[in-house]
């Protein structure tokens, strides 16, 4: 009986692992920022969304509290607390770095219906305008 030898087994050598690996780190390379730029306009459509939500569910909120809401302009690092506002005065929680501006402030009523008004968000990357028209306040893109 022969034993076979080392030359007739299938396998790959040294060498040419060492190249596949090259390769797939090499792509990996160049796909990474492209799922870091995914991976950011994700997280920022879900923040937005979860804003938006917010703000079209202030009338029920004001609603199942019995008690009015103020959305004014987002508060600033260097702003007072409003007197009798309690630990959490602002009615919606904002991501780092955003902002809310509000022309005049929009009311929402203890039944639930609203003053409505124009407020602008401003993002670190970009901005847009809304448009709350009363009795509830429907978030609309203007």
């Amino acid at each position: 009986m022969a034993c076979p030898r080392a030359s007739d087994q299938g396998g790959f050598s040294l060498i040419e692992l060492t190249i596949a690996l090259a390769i797939m780190g090499l792509l990996g390379a160049l796909a990474m920022p492209i799922v870091s730029k995914i991976a950011e306009r994700t997280g920022f459509s879900l923040d937005l969304q979860d804003l938006e939500r917010q703000l079209d569910q202030l009338p029920q909120v004001a609603a199942s509290q019995g008690r009015g809401l103020v959305l004014t302009s987002s508060p600033t690092a260097g702003d007072p607390v409003p007197l009798g506002a309690g630990s959490d005065p602002y009615p919606v929680k904002l991501p780092a770095g955003w902002q809310i501006t509000v022309e005049t402030p929009i009311l929402y009523r203890y039944d639930g219906t609203c003053s409505g008004g124009q407020l602008h968000l401003t993002t670190p990357s970009s901005e847009a305008n809304y448009l709350m028209r009363p009795p509830l306040c429907e978030l609309r893109p203007g």
